[in-house]
């Protein structure tokens, strides 16, 4: 019994003193874990009001200032072709000539029968000086004059629809023709767009926006650009359009600002309103989720600590420089920008300095996260 004795008191004696080694532990790392507390390393910026004009964006497209379909007005074989889509063509250089050569036959028979009938008139414009013919016979010949000379009008006008010119300088599409091809009457032949220095921006504005007045401006962007040019408006439709109640209006562009093709879609920005002020924040400040959008405000705390707390807002309008927030933000509040998608509430953070206007380089491009 007294050698089971002891081995209960030794079994007693270890777990006792384990029991202890592991409570020294555990007191042991409390602090050293709360010297690890987590934290994140942030940019932030001061909330401040700037000035911004209230802005709507329509889909817009552009068009050529010289645009046609080239066509043909008469039947017949090609004979001669100068439609090089890789060339710029003249105002008045020939592009295409179809086979006329029937009507430079008939175009001589009706010149030969004009100077007959020519002589024939003077012959009896002699003889009715002399009162050798009646009144009517001289007007007879007249008319038959006339008609031949209309017949030779005729068959030179269809001649001359038959040699297809450059109506202004332009660039050629892409056709398909070839010399000895046989073209029917008005059928498409290839699409010449104007050499201008300008193109036209055509977009539609609903009637509840006020109206653009003429010459005043509006920015144009390409889709995939946060930033665009300005376009002056030139004219606008006298009406609305049909069932959008919309107004049609049209821009001129500078194709040294904004280098596009007819045919492209482009952003349409107009004012709809006088300048505001506001509240304007980075877009990479907002994080957002199924109840609402947030922004981080940092508070200082002891020792040049910083920790955030989450705070809903309401947003207005998205603007180039940023987003407006209407409301949960006061002027001087101090807020995380890049990395604030990355933070939860009251996280530590370390505030790495960036300039201004880097930040709103970035949130440009990266968007509201």
């Amino acid at each position: 019994m007294k050698h089971f004795s002891w081995v209960f008191t030794l079994i007693f004696i270890m777990l006792s003193l384990t029991g202890i080694f592991y409570l020294k532990q555990s007191v042991s790392a409390q602090p050293a874990q709360d010297e690890h507390e987590p934290a994140a390393t942030i940019q932030a910026t001061h909330v401040k009001v700037s000035d911004f004009q209230p802005s709507h964006t329509v889909l817009g497209e552009s068009i050529a200032v010289d645009q046609v379909m080239l066509k043909n007005e008469r039947a017949g074989k090609i004979v001669y072709l100068n439609l090089d889509p890789s060339n710029v063509v003249k105002q008045g250089q020939i592009l295409v000539r179809i086979d006329d050569n029937q009507e430079q036959a008939q175009l001589k028979s009706a010149k030969a029968t004009a100077i007959l009938k020519q002589q024939t008139l003077n012959r009896i414009q002699s003889l009715y000086k002399d009162k050798r013919i009646s009144q009517e016979k001289l007007d007879i010949a007249s008319a038959e004059l006339a008609i031949a000379q209309a017949d030779v009008g005729i068959i030179e006008s269809n001649i001359s629809k038959k040699t297809i010119k450059a109506p202004f300088d332009a660039y050629v599409g892409l056709h398909n023709l070839a010399i000895g091809q046989t073209l029917a009457q008005d059928d498409d032949i290839t699409q010449l767009i104007g050499v201008n220095d300008n193109i036209w921006i055509d977009f539609n504005v609903p009637q509840v926006y006020p109206m653009l007045d003429k010459n005043s401006t509006v920015n144009v962007s390409l889709p995939q650009q946060a930033k665009g040019v300005t376009a002056t408006i030139i004219s606008s439709a006298p009406t609305l359009r049909g069932q959008s109640r919309q107004v049609h209006y049209r821009a001129e562009l500078s194709l040294d600002k904004l280098a596009i093709k007819p045919q492209f879609l482009v952003n349409v920005t107009l004012p709809i309103a006088q300048n505001e002020s506001a509240i304007i924040v980075p877009n990479l400040a907002i994080t957002r989720d199924q109840l609402g959008e947030y922004v981080f405000v940092v508070n200082e705390e002891a020792s040049d600590s910083f920790r955030v707390t989450r705070r809903q807002v309401q947003l207005g309008d998205r603007l180039t420089q940023g987003v407006v927030v209407n409301a949960g933000l006061e002027q001087g509040e101090r807020i995380a920008t890049v990395g604030a998608f990355k933070l939860r509430e009251g996280l530590k953070v370390f505030i790495e300095p960036t300039p201004m206007d880097e930040i709103v380089e970035l949130s440009e491009n990266g968007g509201i996260r």
